[in-house]
């Protein structure tokens, strides 16, 4: 048998979204300069607080102890000036006091930014879990969300990488965990689903699916001679332009990425 091909829910998701950026990043490993988003150090600088305000005693848990916190999670780089981060910062704060209120503090998490795996026939499936919670003797997804729209039921219900977290905490930690969450920061919203077994199974399937093309792709590439590269680039690994174009950090290496965002 070949060897399993290794994958995690974003590595997946960069496939779907791009497959020219999933040539640059995963497999010609481009090296080109890390930009800074504020949007991007925003949502890691709220995961990072709610992880830390977890880790605080019990007593202490209580929403306004997110100021503190948030003052040592905060990432000021990618913003305008440092008035405008702090602007962000403020807005941060007040947003995850207002979620914060509606949590019990007692409530333990399981684990907190967890790497999980399991493996199948032909993958090795890795991820890092926000939350795990432990509710009436069943594990329950936790995942933060800090865009700017709430999302809903249907949101939780087709993400794959919730239902490979659940996959990964059950087949890991052999806990029943069917149940997955979308945690909204900026609104305060959580929107939850209930898989069951078939359910799962079918984004499994669906993941596998996406691998083998992936696989198919990268030994076609392996094989072909140094000529026709650039042909076979552009049927295996076609750019895909849209909104993400903007945030790229390989926009400069993609033509359509820049025509994308030029529009």
């Amino acid at each position: 048998m070949s060897t399993r091909l290794k994958v995690s829910p974003s590595k997946v998701a960069a496939w779907h979204n791009c497959p020219r950026a999933f040539l640059f990043r995963y497999i010609q490993r481009a090296r080109v300069p890390r930009l800074s988003w504020a949007h991007t150090n925003f949502g890691i600088s709220i995961h990072n607080a709610l992880r830390a305000w977890w880790e605080l005693p019990v007593d202490q848990r209580q929403p306004d102890a997110i100021h503190a916190v948030m003052e040592s999670a905060w990432i000021p780089a990618g913003y305008r000036d440092a008035e405008h981060s702090d602007q962000w910062r403020t807005r941060a704060i007040a947003m995850t006091r207002a979620y914060l209120s509606e949590v019990d503090p007692r409530q333990e998490p399981v684990s907190q930014e967890r790497t999980l795996g399991f493996v199948t026939d032909t993958l090795v499936i890795e991820g890092r879990i926000d939350r795990i919670d432990e509710r009436d003797g069943r594990y329950v997804i936790v995942d933060y969300k800090t865009g700017r729209d709430a999302p809903t039921s249907d949101d939780a219900r087709s993400a794959e990488a919730l239902a490979l977290y659940a996959l990964m905490v059950h087949r890991t930690l052999k806990k029943e965990c069917t149940t997955v969450e979308l945690h909204h920061i900026p609104s305060a919203t959580v929107v939850s689903w209930e898989h069951t077994d078939a359910s799962l199974e079918e984004h499994l399937r669906r993941v596998e699916s996406a691998a083998a093309d992936i696989r198919r792709a990268q030994d076609t590439l392996a094989a072909v001679d140094d000529g026709i590269v650039d042909e076979v680039v552009e049927d295996l690994f076609p750019a895909t332009p849209s909104g993400l174009c903007a945030y790229c950090e390989f926009r400069e290496m993609c033509p359509a990425g820049q025509r994308a965002h030029e529009r």
